[in-house]
């Protein structure tokens, strides 16, 4: 009984740490963080060691290994160790967090903390741009930094408006739920005022950010959470697994012969003709040049920065490829770039399959706004802010909690009587 009641309270103290954490990740790099990895050890207690040898864990484990490897036979020396850092915490945190969102009510509580958390971001943006602050408050010595940029441009509190669009992207469903949630409701009608105005900054914020992916993200959310998801589920049910297989090896065949063929400046040509953005394609050609020339391998962690410095191809500095799959590709090598992308796509795939779309609006919002965050990575790189990555993992996380409680077998009972 005593263990029972003990685990049960580490189970409390580890979901409160949790919400906490996400309502004070946009606002403090430092104590938001900090929060989560208080929940995360509670959570690797709660599951123990067993728990680490799950077979949904076993990609994360390859992944690990070959970055392990490329870091340590990267030409550029032990200085490319430290990329590791940008991913090797953060599979323990998929796993340690996982336990909470066993019980689907975690979904709404993190997406309100997410909300309220991303308003002083929304009060703080606006306020530079109409009252012209400068500089960066800072609080507690330095503890808390918040990067008031004078751009013309919605940067937020971020340092970076690609990052604060990122963040955004990845709330903004959240507050399209939180709306419908507060309209559907019988609650006073103030709260509903304040719900849509809450929207409607949002949005605004997006735009005012004059990042693509940002706008992009406004567009194909909004269109997201109003469309039924009936007939995709449906057509995702009839899903033949040995024809998505064979296109997901042919795809990869394609992805590794492009720089072999001479492939890769035509596909590019014929991008520019979509893109306005003529660097980032530039970037991108250069990152498939660099990347074909170590394809298993890779060139560890910093190796495009590496290679740009060296060769100075671009007529000012690059410091990343911006796109995650070519990242990965770079720096730990082909295997284990496609074994990350198809390990989360087939962990969403699962979790679309099973229902989330279906389920109540804050599921829903969870899966769009992992998607969006995926879409947002595959043409940049905010997981490089420790709040996005953050963020990214913990709904991560959750999409695969969900697949796992609905339809596998070997899911863990749900915690809700806790």
């Amino acid at each position: 009984m005593y263990s029972l009641f003990h685990e049960m309270n580490k189970y409390r103290l580890g979901r409160n740490f949790l919400f906490a954490g996400c309502f004070l990740l946009p606002t403090s790099g430092y104590i938001g963080p900090f929060l989560i990895l208080l929940a995360c050890v509670c959570g690797s207690s709660i599951q123990g060691f067993k728990a680490l040898l799950a077979k949904k864990m076993y990609p994360i484990y390859l992944i690990a290994v070959l970055m392990l490897i490329s870091a340590l036979t990267s030409p550029f020396g032990l200085e490319s160790c430290s990329g590791i850092f940008n991913w090797l915490p953060f599979f323990w945190l998929f796993w340690s967090l996982s336990v909470y969102f066993e019980d689907k009510s975690a979904i709404k509580r993190v997406a309100l903390n997410l909300v309220y958390g991303t308003i002083p971001v929304l009060i703080i943006g606006f306020s530079q741009l109409v009252f012209g602050f400068n500089g960066s408050p800072r609080l507690f010595g330095s503890f808390i930094v918040w990067h008031v940029l004078d751009r013309g441009e919605f940067t937020g509190i971020f340092y970076n408006r690609n990052i604060c669009a990122a963040w955004l992207a990845a709330s903004f469903p959240f507050f399209v739920a939180a709306m419908h949630s507060q309209v559907t409701s019988r609650e006073n009608f103030s709260n509903k005022i304040v719900a849509l105005i809450a929207l409607f900054s949002v949005s605004l914020a997006m735009i005012m950010s004059n990042s693509r992916n940002a706008i992009g993200s406004l567009f194909f959310g909004s269109i997201s959470m109003i469309v039924d998801f009936f007939a995709a589920k449906q057509a995702i049910a009839k899903f033949n697994f040995s024809r998505f297989a064979f296109i997901a090896l042919a795809a990869a065949i394609i992805l590794f012969a492009v720089p072999y063929f001479g492939l890769a400046q035509a596909s590019l040509n014929t991008l520019r003709e979509f893109i306005s953005d003529g660097n980032r394609l530039e970037i991108w050609k250069f990152g498939i040049d660099i990347a074909s020339d170590n394809i298993f391998t890779g060139l560890g962690s910093g190796g495009f920065s590496s290679y740009v410095s060296l060769l100075s191809p671009f007529n000012k500095p690059y410091y990343h490829v911006h796109s995650l799959p070519l990242d990965l590709w770079i720096s730990y090598g082909f295997l284990a770039s496609i074994t990350f992308v198809v390990y989360v796509f087939g962990w969403l795939f699962v979790a679309v399959r099973s229902g989330v779309l279906q389920d109540c609006i804050f599921s829903k919002a969870w899966a769009i706004s992992f998607v969006l965050l995926i879409i947002v990575h595959f043409t940049d790189l905010p997981y490089l802010d420790a709040r996005t990555n953050l963020v990214g993992w913990i709904l991560f996380a959750g999409i695969v909690s969900y697949a796992e409680s609905s339809v596998l077998t070997s899911a863990r009972p749900s915690k809700a009587a806790f």
